[in-house]
């Protein structure tokens, strides 16, 4: 206390301005009594600020032009400086627990007295006086003055109740009020008493048709705080079509009602999700909510045809797959060569003509890794890696087996004449494939392709970590006999994505399922002959 302090700054040549701090405001200073200010009219890249007499905690705030900086000192010492910040933001408590709110005191010398009071009630809660040294509390049962810190005078709220603590709390000197208007407030926890979507009862089905835009209100009633509600259908979150109010509850006005409407336009994928409405509140309260089920009544969505079996020169069986609500009574089906059919199920029976190709169904191939990954060996051990596919007829024509070896984000492709690698067969003509690493090290991650379609397959050679398959079809094509002229009636493109890099893209014209008119637009998935949920979609 009481040496000069001298603040020094280098910054660029322009006009100096220097500032105190006085809460969140600061206020400029001119050469005075008090402040000494060198190069007033910027001639220096540097400034100075002479503060006499210093006391306290104080911040300063040298700026040239838009750009500033702040520096603080602390004169400490025996006489003290009058500074007060009250209690900001919220605090939350369950009834029957304690709350503490925040206010932090520096004296000066000629101090007033403190106050915390309750806002919105007369009389004062505690009072602080003699700088500090004498406090006196209006209900010492019910509250307390806690020093948590230097300069620091909470106030302590003991057993809080939703009718007599939750409000507005705040300290301020006595013949100052509250001067920078801000408070505290003491939200006491309240759960609410129960949350329901308006005219349906919880977990009640609502019918409704596909693109049909339809009214939904959801109602809490009775919590401290008011419930924030939400809304989800099957998990997706559609809160931004509703809007939303708050009320003070007609029961007691320390609780609160909320209301959110919902004006949603339903599709076939939401048929027989659950719409539900969730209440939070705080995260110490539980999450209430209210729900009902979504019948969507939609026309027939085919994602599929498939095979289930077939001979050579037989019969073949193919299912159709589909989605409908109400479900699908009748299935009319058409092979190329002429045959037609109609069907009360969704499977069909027809003849194989053999070698013309007109009934013949085709399709590309599922890989599937037949080894199990992660495959964990030895470090030093061969590892034999196997693949598979589920192709018809038993090869698809002018494809072979590749395999690849991961390199960050990218696949380098290994030959059999690579040292340390064994491929069987090289030319493809097998359904099932395998590569011998030999002496494997380390943790890596081999491929197996075949067309468009490819597996992963880690090795481990350490025996610790873990991994996944990753299997899955990045394009099909009809069968093989389609005729150019055939494919280029059709103006419709249809991009696939590269197994090897998400980058390249090719571009496949649209085949036509009859030479002399064009089918509709239908999406068609290949079911596995092999398994019941391995799918491909093609047009």
């Amino acid at each position: 206390t009481n040496p000069q302090l001298l603040l020094s700054l280098r910054v660029p040549s322009k006009s100096w301005e220097w500032f105190l701090q006085d809460g969140s405001n600061y206020i400029q200073i001119d050469s005075s009594d008090k402040y000494d200010i060198d190069a007033v009219e910027g001639d220096e890249q540097k400034t100075t600020l002479t503060v006499f007499d210093t006391q306290c905690v104080h911040n300063y705030r040298c700026q040239l032009g838009e750009s500033y900086a702040n520096i603080e000192f602390q004169a400490t010492g025996s006489v003290f400086c009058q500074v007060l910040i009250g209690p900001t933001g919220i605090e939350y408590a369950k009834p029957g627990e304690d709350a503490t709110l925040n206010c932090s005191i520096d004296w000066q010398s000629s101090s007033q007295p403190v106050n915390w009071v309750k806002v919105g009630e007369s009389g004062a809660l505690a009072e602080i006086t003699d700088q500090g040294s004498t406090i006196n509390v209006g209900d010492p049962a019910h509250y307390g003055i806690v020093y948590t810190a230097p300069y620091r005078y909470d106030l302590l709220i003991y057993n809080v109740d939703l009718e007599d603590d939750d409000g507005e709390y705040d300290c301020y000197f006595s013949l100052q009020g509250n001067a920078d208007g801000e408070v505290g407030t003491l939200t006491v926890l309240d759960r609410i008493d129960s949350i329901n979507i308006v005219g349906y009862s919880d977990d009640a089905v609502v019918t409704v048709d596909e693109n049909e835009a339809r009214e939904f209100t959801c109602e809490s009633t009775d919590g401290n705080p008011a419930a924030e509600l939400t809304w989800t259908i099957g998990g997706k979150d559609i809160t931004e079509y509703s809007t939303y109010t708050t009320q003070v509850s007609d029961n007691n006005d320390k609780l609160h009602n909320s209301r959110s409407v919902l004006n949603y336009t339903f599709n076939a994928s939401d048929n027989g999700e659950a719409l539900k409405c969730q209440g939070f509140q705080h995260e110490d309260l539980t999450v209430r909510s209210a729900r009902v089920y979504m019948n969507v009544k939609h026309i027939p969505i085919i994602s599929g045809i498939g095979v289930t079996s077939w001979s050579d020169g037989g019969v073949i069986n193919v299912e159709c797959v589909d989605t409908a609500n109400p479900d699908s009574y009748q299935y009319e089906w058409e092979a190329e060569g002429g045959q037609f059919g109609t069907t009360s199920e969704n499977t069909w029976e027809l003849t194989d003509t053999g070698d013309d190709g007109q009934e013949e169904i085709t399709y590309e191939p599922t890989v599937n890794a037949i080894t199990e990954s992660p495959l964990k060996i030895e470090t030093g051990s061969d590892a034999l890696l196997e693949c598979g596919t589920d192709a018809v007829p038993p090869f698809p024509e002018n494809e072979s087996w590749e395999w690849f070896l991961q390199d960050g984000p990218n696949y380098i492709q290994i030959d059999s004449s690579d040292e340390g690698y064994d491929i069987d067969p090289v030319e493809g003509d097998e359904q099932t494939t395998t590569l011998t690493v030999f002496d494997a090290q380390c943790v890596q991650t081999y491929r197996c392709q075949l067309g468009e379609s490819y597996a992963d397959i880690e090795v481990q050679a350490t025996g610790s970590v873990t991994g996944n398959i990753v299997a899955f079809i990045i394009h099909r094509r009809l069968k093989r006999s389609f005729s150019k002229q055939s494919m280029s009636d059709s103006g419709d493109n249809y991009t696939t994505l590269s197994t090897m890099t998400k980058d390249a893209v090719h571009v496949y014209e649209r085949p036509t399922l009859k030479t002399d008119e064009n089918v509709e637009d239908t999406n068609y998935t290949s079911l596995s002959p092999e398994t019941s949920n391995t799918k491909s979609t093609y047009e």
